[in-house]
């Protein structure tokens, strides 16, 4: 078989029997495998570079490592105090998917919380969790973010996980359990209502 690359971009897959092109530059890929490139759904940054910087550098370093070991797209994770005034490593963030060198390798957020219980907390710091779900931070999290927020980290257990559920669906956000300790029945509920 064979694929046909063009500006970086596959125009062609074939099978069996390839056509001949001339003057075109050939890779044999005998006795390897061809696989798409990898998504990073969680990703909080690396090389001692962190998204909750929101520093074009930074993210740069990010991708373009990401990049060299075969990760195409990544959901940046930033940490995000919702009492934070102006967000401003958020709207950073938001800035490069527009502009940035490496945009096309960032597919939008994955954001772990606020809305996770304290004593489930892992890495994250206190004051960036909230015990319950409030409409306003909820409201202004969907508004702030938009359609970049891909994936919402929740715990179920969480006062008003109803509510976030319903708002995260009507956004086509994809809701993940995290950071819990509940039981099977109450997960399997979460899962039932989306």
């Amino acid at each position: 078989g064979a694929v046909l690359i063009q500006d970086g971009q596959i125009e062609a897959v074939f099978l069996e029997n390839p056509p001949v092109f001339e003057d075109i530059a050939t890779i044999s890929g005998h006795g390897s495998y061809l696989t798409s490139g990898l998504i990073d759904c969680h990703q909080h940054g690396c090389l001692g570079c962190d998204y909750s910087l929101g520093e074009s550098a930074s993210v740069d370093r990010i991708l373009e490592y990401q990049l060299s070991q075969g990760t195409t797209s990544s959901l940046a994770g930033p940490k995000i105090h919702v009492d934070d005034a102006d967000w401003k490593h958020v709207y950073q963030l938001k800035e490069y998917l527009l502009t940035g060198k490496y945009r096309h390798a960032l597919a939008g957020f994955h954001f772990e919380g606020p809305f996770i219980v304290p004593q489930c907390q892992g890495g994250i710091p206190k004051e960036y969790l909230r015990d319950s779900v409030s409409g306003n931070e909820l409201d202004r999290l969907l508004k702030i973010l938009g359609p970049d927020l891909r994936i919402l980290s929740f715990s179920p257990e969480i006062e008003g996980a109803d509510l976030l559920i319903r708002k995260c669906q009507a956004e086509g956000i994809i809701l993940s359990i995290a950071h819990t300790d509940c039981n099977w029945e109450l997960a399997d509920q979460m899962y039932q209502k989306g």
